[in-house]
């Protein structure tokens, strides 16, 4: 199992994205090997944001948060109160923004790590769990 952040998800689907190459081999892969991908709930409103903002169709974003929910590897973490106060204390002791707390705290409470091409994220988070560079 692995905890993957939207920043990964959303270079993976646009051509025009920094890391999309890695992202795309990267998701290859994972599709392939059926690792089970934990998503917390709050991924699809920021998915959604950058996809709509970086191709100017608001269309490709609502179709590929529907779509991202039909691959059976991928399990959603709804936002309950345990994953919430989680996040506080994470947001609160290492100085992450709100959004990047919540990836953390669901690698954190899954015993699973994190993969994300947000570097801030990465630095503040390996002081808690595993976080895996795409290669």
């Amino acid at each position: 199992m692995i905890v993957v952040d939207a920043s990964v998800i959303v270079s993976n689907y646009l051509e025009n994205e920094k890391f999309h190459l890695k992202a795309k081999r990267f998701f290859q892969r994972l599709i392939k090997s059926k690792e089970i991908i934990l998503l917390p709930e709050i991924a699809f409103p920021e998915i959604a944001s950058a996809i709509s903002r970086g191709t100017g169709n608001p269309q490709y974003a609502l179709d590929f948060c529907r779509e991202l929910r039909l691959f059976s590897n991928f399990i959603f973490i709804p936002i309950d109160e345990s994953i919430s106060d989680l996040s506080v204390e994470i947001a609160s002791k290492y100085f992450l923004k709100g959004a990047d707390a919540i990836y953390v705290a669901v690698a954190y409470k899954y015993d699973v790590p994190l993969v994300t091409f947000d570097e801030e994220q990465k630095k503040k988070a390996s002081k808690i769990i595993k976080v895996v560079n795409i290669s």
